[in-house]
């Protein structure tokens, strides 16, 4: 059972005390495609091994609420809304139920095909995951989805306690109300309390910064499956006519927007020398495969193409509920903001992504901002339609 795996100590290892070496695809436990021997040797290998592994459901088995509800025991769900209000917990108890009903079993299927980015590069969504130490789980998706909501949410805890950030309170306040909203929707909870980050305000070791940015990409695809949940909510209160669950829906769209923002903030929150000499250079060939990146998410691909076809119900939004889809516009686009930000510090204005290498016609921001372009075109207010 995966409760093992989310013990309450929540500890992680050090280099000289590595995890056992993750399971090859289709043993117990979950997906793990193997990286390259190679990688071992890697600069950011320690501190990618100093940092537990995620388990979360494949984005397309994310269930609705109702489909939840109705698969874990009143029982459970129970327990998560009280770990969930109570304050000072570091939510023990619900892990320790919601990974009791997650059985260690084969995962019988690859990544889905359709969520690759035609790069003609070897990387895929399946390496992007083994790299990030995110297992997919085929079983219990529902219990899944939870515990990874609450997993990330101590995962927030033990970066700021390990290594300073310039983010101040109220920007990290959003990135865990963020997560806390998400549960407290998903198990029809009235409130979550205040979780307590202490934050670290003495210089860290260096090695810190690469966990950071290894536990960053889990935060953002916890943060990914929850507005994969939420746009599914949107959507089936559209097709019901239900107009304030609706606008529930697409308030917590917005609120996950906001917090992935300032997640991408975070992940990038170290010195540029360490990410231009030891976490390029670790995703770079020959420790991984050419062409691999943070954009080959699995859940941040489904997410897009979700947005895409839910442009109906977007549609239906604006004209109805009109300041909760500009809500949703705003906070994408600060999205895009945060990561050209980040890519800009980190890159530059000139040079090209790791995925768009060999393409190489447009440099890292300026995929972005294009990226950007094509995202709010969905989500742009009448008027600024009205003006093409």
């Amino acid at each position: 059972m995966l409760s093992q795996v989310y013990s309450t100590e929540f500890a992680a290892v050090q280099p000289s005390q590595q995890q056992p070496a993750e399971p090859r695809r289709g043993s117990a436990g979950g997906s793990s495609a193997r990286l390259h021997p190679a990688h071992s040797q890697s600069p950011i290998a320690a501190s990618r091994h100093g940092v537990p592994i995620l388990a979360l459901p494949e984005p397309q088995d994310i269930p609705n609420r109702q489909g939840l509800i109705a698969s874990i025991p009143e029982s459970v769900l129970d327990v998560c809304r009280r770990d969930l209000a109570r304050p000072g917990s570091r939510y023990g108890r619900a892990m320790a139920a919601l990974g009791a009903r997650i059985p260690c079993a084969p995962r019988g299927r690859r990544s889905h095909g359709a969520y690759l980015v035609d790069t003609k590069q070897p990387a895929d969504i399946d390496t992007h995951d083994e790299f990030f130490r995110i297992r997919r789980v085929d079983a219990a998706p529902g219990e899944a989805f939870l515990l990874g909501l609450f997993k990330s949410l101590l995962i927030l805890e033990r970066d700021l306690a390990e290594t300073p950030t310039a983010l101040s309170d109220e920007r990290l306040a959003v990135l865990a109300g963020a997560l806390q909203e998400t549960l407290a929707a998903a198990l029809g909870s009235q409130a979550a309390a205040p979780l307590g980050l202490a934050r670290r305000e003495e210089p860290a070791p260096t090695d810190h910064a690469g966990k950071r940015w290894i536990r960053g990409h889990q935060i953002f695809a916890a943060l990914s499956q929850g507005m994969i949940f939420a746009l599914n909510a949107m959507e089936q209160a559209d097709l019901g006519g239900d107009a304030a669950r609706m606008g529930e829906a697409a308030g917590l769209t917005a609120t996950l927007l906001s917090a992935s923002a300032v997640s991408l903030e975070l992940t990038g929150d170290f010195p540029e020398a360490y990410y231009r000499e030891v976490v390029r250079v670790g995703m770079e060939s020959p420790f991984l495969p050419r062409g691999f990146s943070g954009l080959l998410s699995g859940d941040h691909r489904h997410l897009v193409g979700q947005m895409k076809r839910l442009r109906p119900t977007i549609y239906r939004l604006r004209e109805r509920q009109p300041e909760k889809h500009a809500r949703i516009y705003e906070a994408l686009g600060a999205v895009y903001a945060s990561h050209h930000h980040v890519c800009a510090r980190f890159v530059g204005v000139e040079q090209s992504s790791l995925l768009m290498a060999p393409t190489a016609g447009r440099s890292a921001v300026e995929q972005i901002d294009r990226f950007k372009a094509m995202r709010l075109r969905s989500w742009a207010p009448a008027e600024t339609e009205d003006r093409r």
